[in-house]
């Protein structure tokens, strides 16, 4: 019985190889293109992610309303909540149609204006609203601008896009924390200047799909830089670690050097351009539960507590730090500043996560920036 051999089949050309890579990567670029194109048809149809950004052009939600439903998700917050943006796409009464009647207040500032996890009457501009219709004798119209993740460099574009143009009397600005070491604005500021932006800019600006890569990319980096929203803390359970002051010497420096002088030019400029438009600015500085003090609800040292990668003590020091620089704006410029970061307690149930307020912290914060506007807002009424 004779076996019968198998001859090896003979290699493949280099030639062949080079084409078949070719036409793999070829197909594997036809099918990415096609499934972009999909995607960017499918987000225009349906996207159940919010644009509040498409490139540097701010796309606010008109008419429409929000609920959540916070079962099981944070004990501190009401079961549901309720969001409604108006005609402006601002949480607030719609503008009144006698405005001269009105003193016209709009206020500013990321998501510890916004309060995205409070109710629209439980915010601290619509308590801070009652408050001053019951002290002052002009009628109020306030309104909250707040935008999630919106850093100095965030309202300049608001101002330029809505806020400006509405000639509001004044804007309250509560700034700070979404600029702590952020290089990239400095960036951004160059941008500005430029009379056309990137094509790449111009690209996400008008695709769906690349502006919802860019929200979805933003939310990643608010959360690992700590600014995003973390649903729930408990100060007993959190890891705590020992306090390296040399090693946060050396942070605070470069934050001097690097950080700070790009934010203080940045909020120098949001003042001249609402000045050059008779807006009358009113800035307020930026609180935290972050801190070096003791939580006076559980007994708990905060300062050693872990978040993220940096103690509550770094947090707070690299926060104060911006706080000084928005006071010293304030100073130069005569702008009443309102420093809520030294006047709110550091209690932790007065907040939700290290930066966010319960509906009492709201409630407070309305009671201490009320404090200090009604009779600054009742001068200059009478001044008139």
């Amino acid at each position: 019985m004779s076996k019968s051999v198998l001859s090896p089949k003979p290699a493949p050309a280099p030639s062949t190889l080079a084409a078949e890579w070719r036409a793999n990567l070829f197909a594997l670029g036809v099918g990415t293109l096609v499934a972009i194109l999909l995607a960017e048809v499918v987000l225009r149809v349906y996207n159940p992610i919010p644009l509040p950004l498409r490139g540097l052009q701010i796309v606010l939600p008109n008419n429409k309303q929000f609920v959540f439903d916070n079962r099981g998700t944070n004990s501190k917050l009401d079961r549901q909540v309720i969001i409604t943006a108006n005609s402006l796409g601002f949480r607030g009464p719609n503008p009144p149609t006698d405005a001269n009647a009105y003193l016209r207040i709009i206020a500013v500032g990321g998501s510890t204006t916004m309060c995205r996890l409070l109710s629209d009457d439980k915010t601290w501009p619509a308590r801070l609203d009652a408050r001053l219709n019951a002290s002052l004798r002009k009628r109020i119209w306030l309104n909250n601008a707040g935008l999630d993740g919106h850093s100095t460099f965030g309202h300049m574009r608001l101002l330029e896009q809505f806020v400006l143009d509405l000639q509001p009397d004044y804007v309250l600005l509560l700034v700070g924390i979404n600029d702590v070491g952020r290089g990239d604005l400095n960036e951004f500021d160059l941008t500005m200047e430029l009379a056309s932006q990137s094509s790449f800019r111009r690209a996400v600006a008008k695709s769906h799909f690349l502006s919802t890569l860019q929200v979805l990319w933003r939310s990643w980096r608010a959360f690992n830089i700590g600014v995003g929203h973390i649903w729930e803390f408990d100060l007993r359970t959190n890891a705590s670690t020992t306090i390296d002051n040399d090693a946060i010497n050396q942070v605070l420096t470069e934050h001097r050097r690097q950080y700070v002088p790009g934010y203080e030019a940045r909020l120098e400029r949001l003042v001249v351009m609402m000045r050059q438009r008779a807006i009358e600015p009113v800035l307020i500085t930026q609180p935290a539960m972050y801190g070096e003090t003791v939580d006076p609800e559980t007994g708990i040292e905060i300062g050693p507590l872990v978040f993220g990668d940096k103690t509550a003590a770094q947090r707070w020091r690299e926060l104060k730090l911006y706080n000084e620089a928005t006071i010293r704006v304030g100073k130069a410029q005569g702008v009443l500043v309102i420093d809520l970061a030294e006047k709110l307690p550091k209690d932790s149930r007065l907040f939700y996560d290290w930066t966010h307020y319960t509906n009492a912290g709201a409630e407070l914060v309305a009671d201490i920036v009320a404090a200090e506007l009604v009779p600054f807002l009742a001068m200059r009424d009478a001044a008139k």
